[in-house]
This record gives structure tokens, C-alpha cells and sequence, in this order.
């Protein structure tokens, strides 16, 4: 725009623009960044923004990874900027220098560009719950062995974390201290400053107690030091799950009562439970359900104080289809939320998405298919079965990734942006994540920035026996000029 001001006139151009398409596109080289590429099998376990980002920008990004290539199971961190560039040893840090296995990571920001980090620690007779806090350099701050999130001796794990808002986190896992030898598990929680200081009871604040198992608890940050937890509890019946749902408040007590709230009780198996932010400190829970014989995808919102607006025990939310499972779910940033699931239909699996925009329950089953084509089925099936990840995209939109199994060592990972229930940014079938034809699967996906994401995937494209890499990519999308531009000339 140029702008020539004299004897105070300005005359004003209006130039008209309605382009159609949005640009959407790869950031990083074409075929992503390496992240990891030692020898052995290599598993994407999570990836975080460290929370340095500002406005549109996200910040850098936290990988966790788990390798097995000394003959245990072992978690490394590296740290990338926005541009792709790794700042933290080729081969990572690793988060722990204990000897047992460790898994099942989960990491928070510390909000000064390093995270904490959360793990299943096996070594000796007991699984435990591990934390590390590593710096934006990389330094293990938590000793080189990192602590005990729960120093009693019982097996924890299945664990969840989110931030609290200080730099700290809540964390909460399934804890068998209290089987008396019929498999009884109960939920217990914990909050962690980055110093290292816990600050509920030492070990850890009761969340649900029963004489049933529960279910690995799903977790959000209620924005006060708090935290929404919800899981699924096994009664008498090895096949009867129900969902609860709990508050605790910053100093860990509950707020729903001593069984916290009753999301589905529904006749019937109820799993893969995964929640939202709704509006006004209200929460979405969606899952699969089995009430009907076949599986389906159901959904309730609860309000702040956890009682259920729809009906009791959910309402079904899956179009006409024949069988439908394992939900995705996102806030989309505005008390609406999106849920994207696989459904058979026709015979042949696909991907659709549902967009609630508020908590008033749904009149009709209008979803959106997102992916209709071959290699759904065979990734669909045991052991592989998994959600498709997705994030929001910080303007009302959201993020997805799946893969594709086209046969030995022929999968390959897709990503698509939908800035509305009823639109797609990167073509009818989505962007494959990488232009290499060989192995990639187990993709993982975060927002960085405003319609921007980074994806990480497992990679083959090496095809030697037993090497897996770790790979990413991010991508952008430009929203379309329309409208009215002014251009002020003399």
C-alpha cells in the first residue's frame, strides 16, 4: 500500500478481491525434519508448544520420544524452533538416567521454554509415576534420575497431566494401594510446582475410591490451578464400563461430591472417553457405546458444576452408519467443540466430523466426511486401532491426521485443516504429511500458532530392521484475501 499526502488531499482506491482457495501449505523442508534417527525402535509419545510463542506465532516445540535400543525402554527430548532447527544434542536428552523401563509419557509447559515431564517408571517390584522438569537448555533440574511424583510403595499408572497455570502441573494416575486382590484400582492426584514440590498430600490427594478398577483418567486444566478429570469405571462386570467425571480444586480437593459426577451409566460398555473445553467452565465428554450392541459414538455436556444438560447417559451423535468408534475431540475455541470419528458405511470405513457450536442438544446427525477411500479399514483393525489426533487452529477451526495402510510398508500419514465443519483447506483426500511413499504411521499433532500445526510420525523410510525415526513437519494455512482493500493514493 503506498500513501502520498499534498495540499491535503487523499483519494482513496477500493481494490476488490475475492479469491477462492486458501493457501495451504508445508513450512519445513519437504519431506519434514528429522528429530530422532538413532538406532532401534523409535515411538512418538508426545509433543507439546513450550509456550514462548507471541500473538499468532506458537512458540518452539517439545518432542518426547521413547527408544528401546539399549534393551530398554528409554524417553528423549529434543527441542525445535519454529523454523525447524533442533537446539538440544542430535540424539536428544534423555529425561531420565534410571535403569527400569519408561513410558507412557505426558508433558506440560513450564512456561519459561522448557517442560515437565510425567512417565510409567518400572524398575524393582513397583511401576511408579516419574517426573522431570528439563530447562529451554535442556537441563535435567529434578536430578538426573528425576522424583517420584508418588513415593509410596504401589503400582501407579495410566496417568494424565496438564498444566496449572504457574508453571507447575496436576497429575493424576489409576493407583492399586488399596487392592485387597480382586483387581481394585482408585484414582489418585497430585500437584507439582517446577520446583519439585508437591503440594498436595505426599502421596497425592484421593480422587474416586471404590471397590471397582478404574479407567486411565483424561484430564483438562480448569484455568485456576485446578483440574476436570474424567475416566471409566469397571463394576461387577468385566464388561460394564460407566463414566464419571470429577473437579478438583488448586489445593486438590474435590468438588463433585465423594463419586464425582455420572456421565453414562448406560447398559452396555462404554471406553475411549476423550473431553473438551465447553463455555462458561462447562465440559464435553464423548465416547464409544455399546448400549445398542454396536458401537457408537455418544456425547454429553456437563455443566460447571457437573450435572448432565442432555439427556441422561448421553446422546448419540454418529449419522447413519452401521458401526461407528473411536472419537477425536477439540474445543473449538468459542464453547463449541468438534468430534471426528471412523464410521462403516456402504461397507468401506471412513472419517466424519461433527461441529456443536454450543451446548443445545443436537437436532440432527449432519456430519462431514472427512476422508472416504481405501486404507482405513486395514489401520482400523487390531492391534492399530487409535483415534485420529486432532488440534484446534486458534480461529474457530481444527486440525486432523490420520494414516493410511496400503499394505507392507506402504502407510503413509495424512493431514486436513477444516476451518469449518463443512469445509477442507488441503483437498477432498487431505496433504500427505511427507512426499516418501515407504512406512510412516502413529502421527501426533499440536496447534503452533494461529492456523498452524506441527505433526511428528514414525518413519521408514531408512527400511532397515528394527529402525524407526522420528520425523515432523509444520504446516499453515493462509486464509483467502476477500473483500474490500483499501490502496490511499494522492
Amino acid at each position: 500500500m503506498s500513501l502520498w499526502i499534498r495540499s491535503g488531499l487523499v483519494v482513496c482506491l477500493f481494490i476488490f478481491s475475492f479469491t477462492p482457495d486458501v493457501s495451504a501449505r508445508r513450512i519445513w523442508q519437504e519431506n519434514g525434519v528429522p528429530l530422532a534417527t538413532e538406532s532401534g525402535l523409535i515411538w512418538t509419545e508426545c509433543i507439546i508448544d513450550d509456550g514462548t510463542g507471541m500473538g499468532s506465532q506458537g512458540g518452539n516445540l517439545i518432542v518426547i520420544w521413547e527408544d528401546n535400543s539399549s534393551g530398554k525402554r528409554r524417553l528423549y527430548a529434543q527441542l525445535v524452533d519454529t523454523n525447524g532447527n533442533i537446539h538440544w544434542p542430535p540424539e536428544g536428552i534423555p529425561i531420565s538416567s534410571r535403569t527400569g523401563d519408561q513410558f507412557h509419557a505426558r508433558a506440560v509447559p513450564d512456561l519459561s521454554g522448557g517442560c515437565l515431564v510425567f512417565w510409567m517408571d518400572h524398575q524393582g517390584a513397583n511401576i511408579q509415576i516419574y517426573g522431570q522438569h528439563l530447562d529451554s537448555s535442556g537441563n535435567r533440574l529434578w536430578g538426573i534420575n528425576g522424583m517420584a511424583v508418588c513415593p509410596f510403595a504401589s503400582d501407579q499408572f495410566w496417568h494424565d497431566a496438564v498444566s496449572d497455570g504457574s508453571g507447575g502441573a496436576v497429575v493424576a494416575w489409576v493407583d492399586d494401594r488399596n487392592d485387597i486382590g480382586n483387581l481394585d484400582t482408585d484414582l489418585f492426584a497430585q500437584r507439582v510446582t517446577k520446583q519439585g514440590n508437591r503440594l498436595y498430600a505426599a502421596t497425592g490427594s484421593l480422587v474416586y475410591y471404590a471397590s471397582t478398577s478404574e479407567g486411565p483418567p483424561s484430564m483438562l486444566s480448569d484455568g485456576s490451578g485446578g483440574a476436570f478429570l474424567c475416566w471409566t469405571n469397571r463394576g461387577s462386570s468385566s464388561v460394564m464400563d460407566n463414566i464419571y467425571a470429577q473437579k478438583l480444586n488448586a489445593q486438590g480437593v474435590i468438588q463433585w461430591g465423594p463419586y464425582g459426577a455420572s456421565v453414562c451409566t448406560a447398559s452396555g460398555e462404554q471406553d475411549y472417553l476423550v473431553i473438551a473445553h465447553g463455555a462458561s467452565g462447562k465440559y464435553w465428554v464423548a465416547w464409544n457405546d455399546w448400549r445398542s450392541g454396536s458401537s457408537e459414538i455418544y456425547m454429553q455436556s456437563l455443566s460447571s458444576a457437573g450435572a448432565s444438560e442432555w439427556a441422561a447417559d448421553g446422546q448419540l451423535i454418529n449419522g447413519s452408519s452401521d458401526h461407528a468408534f473411536m472419537p477425536s475431540m477439540v474445543s473449538d475455541g468459542s464453547g463449541g467443540a468438534f468430534v471426528l470419528y471412523y464410521a462403516e458405511r456402504s461397507g468401506s470405513t471412513g472419517l466424519f466430523l461433527r461441529h456443536f457450536r454450543d451446548n443445545s442438544v443436537p437436532v440432527s446427525h449432519d456430519d462431514m466426511p472427512v476422508y472416504e477411500g481405501p486404507g482405513l479399514r486395514e489401520i482400523t483393525a487390531w492391534p492399530d486401532l487409535r483415534p485420529a489426533p486432532m488440534a484446534p487452529d486458534g480461529r474457530g477451526g481444527c486440525f486432523m491426521v490420520w494414516a493410511l495402510d496400503y499394505g507392507v510398508q506402504s502407510s503413509q500419514c495424512y493431514v486436513q485443516h477444516m476451518p469449518s465443519a463443512h469445509r477442507k483447506s488441503f483437498g477432498a483426500a487431505g496433504m500427505p504429511v511427507t512426499t516418501t511413499t515407504i512406512f510412516q504411521n502413529y502421527p501426533v499433532i499440536m496447534q503452533n500458532g494461529v492456523r498452524q500445526s506441527i505433526v511428528a510420525w514414525h518413519d521408514w523410510r531408512r527400511q532397515a530392521p528394527q529402525e524407526r525415526d522420528i520425523y515432523a513437519q509444520r504446516f499453515m494455512v493462509q486464509p483467502p484475501l476477500s473483500g474490500v482493500v483499501p490502496l490511499l493514493l494522492e
